[in-house]
């Protein structure tokens, strides 16, 4: 009875090592940042109005320094707005993962708005790379773009690029923006299946030290 009793408890540090590994893989996606450009008292606000733990998240900014607010989705609030864009503008923001973590995206959805005179073609950006495009509306129009960036541990560029307006006067609009995904510890290189293997091995002893096998 004695030999069963150690042999039960010998696998219990690996197996519960084991268990903290798996659980600090990616789940299924969270909602990772929103910004909907309004504090609680509804003044308005270009930072985060949530953020995930272990994720910085920048203020939006555009290339052309033109960036105010507007009225948004709904008008009771507020939205950014800038022009500029028949020399070509982007709103921009950056995610930055905290340090020993990895940052993975599923979608983006945002609200947006043109002028009359304001781009006829956004462009949605990662890093430089090209991940979306569609067509400015005349009133708020939501848009949800559905991504693959898995496992990134730099600072991550999201660029909302506005082209082919008439006039620089012109104007483009954004607001509701959620960021989905997942943040997760940098995993150990072959830490799961070096501990997979330790419990093999536990398992293996207590079958030969149980006297009842």
């Amino acid at each position: 009875m004695i030999s069963t009793l150690r042999a039960s408890r010998r696998p219990l540090p690996a197996l519960a090592v084991l268990l903290s590994l798996t659980a600090a893989l990616p789940t299924s996606a969270a909602t990772l940042v929103t910004y909907d450009f309004e504090d609680n008292a509804g003044i308005f606000s270009n930072t985060p109005e949530t953020l995930a733990p272990h994720l910085g998240a920048s203020s939006w900014s555009d290339t052309s320094g033109t960036l105010i607010n507007a009225k948004g989705n709904p008008a009771t609030g507020f939205a950014l707005s800038a022009k500029s864009f028949k020399d070509g503008n982007s709103f921009l923001m950056t995610l930055t993962p905290a340090a020993g973590f990895c940052l993975s995206l599923s979608s983006i959805a945002f609200d947006q708005l043109a002028s009359a005179t304001g781009p006829k073609l956004w462009t949605l950006r990662l890093n430089g790379l090209d991940v979306a495009q569609g067509t400015p509306s005349a009133s708020f129009k939501s848009e949800d773009v559905a991504l693959n960036v898995t496992a990134h541990t730099s600072p991550l560029v999201v660029t909302l690029e506005g082209t082919g307006a008439n006039s620089n006067a012109g104007t483009f609009r954004l607001d509701n923006v959620v960021i989905r995904g997942d943040l997760a510890p940098v995993p150990v290189p072959g830490a799961v299946g070096l501990f997979g293997s330790a419990l093999v091995g536990l398992f293996a002893r207590r079958r030969r030290n149980n006297p009842l096998k």
